[in-house]
Order: C-alpha cells, then structure tokens, then sequence
C-alpha cells in the first residue's frame, strides 16, 4: 500500500470543521507553526459531500487561515480505515457548573431516571452518575449543541482540561467532575456540518488505521504558485522515500493512569492531577 498516494493538497476553502476550536490552544498552534515555518503532522479528512471533514487537525486548519495559506497538506483517510469514538472531559468541580445549568436551566437527573430524554451530557459528580437533560418543554438537536457548546466553552475557558478515552473517567475524585460526552455518528456529524455548525471542542475522537506523522512540511509548499505546487511533488517523492511503518505490536497502558489521576482506589494512589494532566491531554 502506497500511503503517501493518500497525501494532498487541498484548497482550504474544501476543508469543513465539524468541531469549535479553542482559542488560547489556536495562539500556540499558530505561534508554533509560524516559528517553526512548518507543519509537522497532516490534517486528516474523509470525503463528502461539498469537500472533506476534517477527523483531526482543526487547531491545525484554523492556523493555517490565520498564516495566508491557500492549501493544507491533508492525508486522505477513506471510511473504512476510521472509527469514530468520544473523549471523557476531567475537569476541577465547583459552583460553576451550578450556575452554568441554573442559568441554562437545563434538568440534572440520576442517569437511570433519562430514559427516553433528551440528554445533552452525562456526567460523574462525587463518584454518582448524573444526566443533564434539556429544559421541560424543549426538544429539539439545535438546541441540545447549543447548550452542549456552552457547557464546553464554559469549562474549556476556565481550566486545563484533562481527556481520557470514553468511559476510562467513570470515578473521578471528589474535587473533579467527568463530562462524558455520547459517541456520534458520522453521517450525523456530516449533516451537522452541511448545516454549517460544529460540535464543541474535542468532544469526538476519531481512531484512524495508518495516520503518517512526522512529514514536517514547509509553509512554502502551501502557497498557490507553480513553485509550490513542483516543490510539492519533489516533497512526496522525499517522503516516500523515507517512510517508515512499524508494524509490531505495541502496548499502551492507559488504566494505571487514569487510576492515579482518578485515584481509583482510595489512599492508595496520590492526586496526580497537576503532574499528569499536560501528558494526558490530547494535542
């Protein structure tokens, strides 16, 4: 398999986010990719209708509109090699999220008593399960993202937060409330985007077969001349000729992590959370 064959530039005009990004993580992105004058890792997208979705990379993306750049270099990922999954949100717990769904007024139900809700989140608040459900009378999707980017933003802009695989955060400590965010669809996160609205910020986690990493691809390759665009087949010809795949098996612990930041078994593991949360968040 020829991988690198999966490599393009694409306009950035074609490359639609289904995802808000963060603003202060945007600044560093950008910072970094304009001091650096290139990007290291590609985007990833899937095709659809109107262009491509963008499964990973949006900080990326968003950086590379602020820096003039005409194309993005976007690995092809074709729907059979991804899977689309969700990221556990572990944040410090507190007043604020009581006066976030005062003033939403949305309903924080024990999680067994939703069935048949509307469920915006669910949530892991002093080790019990909770749902928060849309207001009484309201039932509508537009309605749920709006309060679900809100609950997001709300947190996002307060404090570092800490993501774990899908439903790896089920206990946190009592200072720490979980958010776990539901797993979409992909067709329902294309429609979202068809629409013209986005999901909040690194909620889905999309697990692609074979991403490549490490290209380190120069700014200049982004422009619209013809300079650019040979320099882009020289570029795919160095790359290929140095492509690496490593096929053993590897092991990743993420239970005894998310243990001691958990600290799943009382008086047996220290709170972590400070030393380890700059490991455990998602780039």
């Amino acid at each position: 398999m020829d991988i690198i064959a999966a490599l393009e530039r694409i306009p950035i005009q074609n490359l639609h986010l289904h995802e808000a990004h963060e603003p202060g993580r945007l600044q560093k992105t950008c910072d970094s990719i304009r001091q650096e004058g290139m990007l290291r890792h590609p985007i990833l997208a899937t095709p659809m209708d109107g262009g491509y979705l963008v499964l990973d990379g949006a900080h990326r993306l968003a950086s590379l509109r602020r820096l003039g750049c005409v194309y993005a270099p976007v690995q092809i990922i074709e729907r059979e090699h991804l899977s689309l999954s969700a990221w556990d949100h572990v944040v410090p717990d507190g007043e604020w999220l009581d006066d976030w769904m005062n003033e939403a007024k949305v309903r924080c139900v024990p999680e067994m008593e939703a069935a048949n809700e509307e469920v915006v989140v669910t949530l892991i608040r002093q080790r019990k399960p909770y749902a928060l459900l849309l207001p009484a009378g309201e039932n509508a999707a537009g309605k749920r993202l709006s309060l679900w980017r809100s609950l997001v933003e709300n947190y996002s802009r307060r404090f570092k937060v800490i993501r774990l695989p899908y439903g790896t955060g089920v206990y946190p400590d009592e200072k720490m409330v979980c958010i776990r965010h539901a797993v979409c669809d992909l067709e329902d996160v294309m429609k979202t985007v068809m629409r013209k609205e986005v999901y909040p910020a690194g909620v889905t986690r999309f697990l692609i077969e074979g991403r490549l990493l490490n290209l380190c691809i120069p700014l200049a390759l982004m422009a619209d001349d013809p300079f650019a665009k040979r320099a882009w087949e020289h570029a795919l010809a160095h790359w290929r000729s140095h492509l690496r795949c490593y096929t053993e098996k590897v092991y990743l612990c993420e239970a005894s992590a998310s243990a001691l930041l958990m600290g799943e078994k009382a008086g047996q593991a220290p709170n972590v959370v400070g030393d380890v949360a700059p490991i455990l968040s998602a780039n």
